[in-house]
């Protein structure tokens, strides 16, 4: 028997049931939304374009995950699992892995830390979200191939994107983003920087151009 926390998707096993193994699952199974809630921290407190457009594209690969992927599939969880909804393919595991992947490759390429702290980012990082996957086997709220489908659509996609970003962001700034709304936050751009840091982004409106008449 179990109980669940229907809101995080999550079956946490009664007492009588319940391990250390079960104990850490259910650690591992919350680590999406406590990350998910410290990006929202960082973008409303540093205003950086990329940790708003990770806000964004997680709240997309939550969308998209729950209202299109299961929805079309339809595949229960296992029978041992206190949760009625579908569970293919594991939004914990897809969220998981496309951080992961996201940090990984801002690590890579675009962050200017010195070696130590990238490989203690890194470790913290593979350590935090590695093990999700494996949290919600062992919850029996999902079979072995929903949490292998959700951890490769999430480095799929989530290497996708922060490519894209990558790219995008630095390049087409001044057409993309330079917009009304992330200037309205006051955004600032940290794709691309200056001496002086990241650049404040500025909206600049394209006026048509007009035939002098004499």
């Amino acid at each position: 028997m179990c109980w669940t926390l229907k809101f995080f998707d999550v079956s946490i096993p009664d007492a009588d049931t319940y391990t250390a193994l079960d104990g850490l699952a259910v650690f591992f199974s919350f680590v999406p939304y406590v990350w998910g809630l410290s990006v929202l921290c960082l973008m409303l407190i540093f205003r950086r374009l990329s940790f708003i457009l990770w806000s964004m594209f997680l709240v997309s690969l939550v969308v998209l995950n729950e209202a299109i992927f299961k929805q079309i599939i339809k595949e229960a969880r296992p029978p041992e699992s206190c949760l009625s909804t579908y569970g293919m393919p594991s939004g914990h595991a897809l969220i998981a892995l496309a951080s992961l992947t996201w940090v990984v490759i801002e690590m890579r390429f675009r962050l200017q830390w010195q070696l130590h702290n990238k490989l203690a980012a890194l470790i913290a990082a593979v350590f935090c979200f590695i093990a999700v996957p494996w949290s919600r086997q062992q919850l029996h709220d999902h079979y072995w191939y929903q949490t292998l489908a959700g951890a490769l659509i999430g480095v799929t996609l989530g290497g996708l994107w922060s490519l894209l970003m990558l790219r995008t962001a630095a390049v087409r700034t001044p057409s993309w983003f330079n917009t009304r709304f992330f200037v309205a936050i006051k955004a600032y751009n940290d794709y691309t920087v200056n001496n002086k840091g990241p650049v404040l982004l500025s909206y600049v409106q394209e006026m048509p151009s007009q035939k002098l008449v004499e």
